[in-house]
Order: structure tokens, then C-alpha cells, then sequence
């Protein structure tokens, strides 16, 4: 909320529901390899600019309207 951005399901662009939350979260342990290299390259070479968590789950980061 601070940031003016928010997590949406791909499909229909309401709040992820648990699982999807947990896809992401668990996720987070494989992006933190390295420093984070391995989710700021996945970001860099996604078509979405999404880190793995967000692709698994069919989650994109968006800004709040």
C-alpha cells in the first residue's frame, strides 16, 4: 500500500487467494539465491517483468488505481 502497487490474480484481477499466496511465498526462498540474482534476472527476461513466485501463482504486481 505504500508503495501504490498490489498483488492481483492474472484471471479475473482480484486479490490472490491462499495458495496463490503461498505459490509466491515459497517461491521467495528460490529468488533469494545468490543476493536475489536469480529474481532480478528472471525480472529482466520475463515478458511481465514478474519474478518466479508471480509466475507460478498467475499473480502480477500492478499499480493501485
Amino acid at each position: 500500500m505504500l508503495l501504490g502497487i498490489r498483488v492481483i490474480r492474472e484471471s479475473d484481477g482480484e486479490r490472490p487467494g491462499l495458495k496463490a499466496a503461498l505459490v509466491r511465498n515459497v517461491l521467495r526462498l528460490v529468488d533469494g539465491f545468490l543476493r536475489h540474482l536469480v529474481a532480478f534476472v528472471t525480472v529482466l527476461i520475463s515478458d511481465k517483468n514478474q519474478r518466479l513466485g508471480d509466475m507460478a501463482a498467475h499473480t502480477p504486481v500492478v499499480r493501485a488505481s
